[in-house]
Formats: C-alpha cells, structure tokens, sequence
C-alpha cells in the first residue's frame, strides 16, 4: 500500500503487544524503517520482540504520550500504522477468526484478552461471538475508547465471561 517515497520515509505505530511486533516483522521483511512507540509498562518480553524483529522502539509514559509521538512522527514524513482503528487491519485480524472457526467448527465461545484492541476488533469484523475478559482492566483500552468515536462505546466497564475465574 506504500509508495517507494513512503517506504524509505518509514512508519510508526503505537502498541504495547502483538501489533507492535506484527508492525516490526513486516517492516524488517519489506525493508520498511519502524518505530514502534509503546507505554513504558509495556512488558519486556514485547519490547525485546519487537526489537528482535527490527522495530526502533521509542517508550513513553502513557498512551496519549505514545499517540502524541506518532502524529510528530507522521508530521515528519512517516506513514501512521492504526493497531485498531483501520478496516484493513481489521481484516486482517479478522482472517484469525475464520481461520478459528474453519478449524473448530463446533466452537461456541472464544474468550480474547484485550490489550489495545486490534484483534478484539478484527474477530468482531470475522462475526465471532465472544465475551472479552475484564476489558477494563487494560491499560490502554480505556483510552482507545475515549478516542475512537467511531467504536461507539460510551462506558469503560468489564464485561466478564463465565468462564472467567
């Protein structure tokens, strides 16, 4: 989807999980410069990852400082990566959730943690039927929340599955 011009310029996305290392991945594979901005109480193990997978991570006090570095980042010329809030991600996430379900066609609840929300996203484009675990307890969903309108969500609040202990 990127032009020669936006490769060498290079891209920059904000996530403390698994997009950030998808983000990375795909930047070291197509030669594409990352920087993966993420909230300092990120767990090592991402961090390590998506530097092992290229990415120049840049930590930050709390999302909105995360999302703050982007958009400077995207004023210099880098192209913004949406963990969440991009219909081609979401597709993307969403090819999980068919591929879940070719593989267990009897399946009648897939739990899923949510972190910043990307994948929650994606199963819901794939007409998945779940019940996301302590939603409210994620750092960052929250804020995602406030700042997507698109998402449509007023409330925070957990919604916990009974199979949750």
């Amino acid at each position: 989807q990127l032009g020669a011009t936006d490769r060498q310029r290079g891209v920059v996305a904000v996530s403390g999980g698994n997009f950030a290392q998808g983000a990375a991945y795909a930047g070291r594979e197509l030669g594409v410069p990352c920087v993966i901005c993420m909230p300092q109480y990120t767990p090592a193990n991402y961090i390590e990852a998506t530097r092992g997978y290229g990415a120049e991570v840049e930590l930050h006090p709390d999302m909105p400082a995360c999302f703050a570095r982007v958009q400077a980042l995207q004023g210099e010329g880098r192209t913004a990566l949406h963990a969440w809030d991009n219909p081609l991600q979401m597709a993307g996430n969403g090819v999980i959730g068919l591929e879940l379900l070719e593989q267990l066609p009897l399946m009648t609840d897939l739990i899923v943690s949510v972190g910043g929300g990307g994948l929650l996203a994606g199963l819901i484009v794939g007409d998945l039927i779940f019940a996301p675990v302590n939603a409210a307890s994620s750092r960052a969903m929250p804020a995602i929340l406030r700042q997507s309108p698109r998402l449509g969500v007023s409330s925070t609040s957990s919604v916990t599955s009974s199979s949750a202990r």
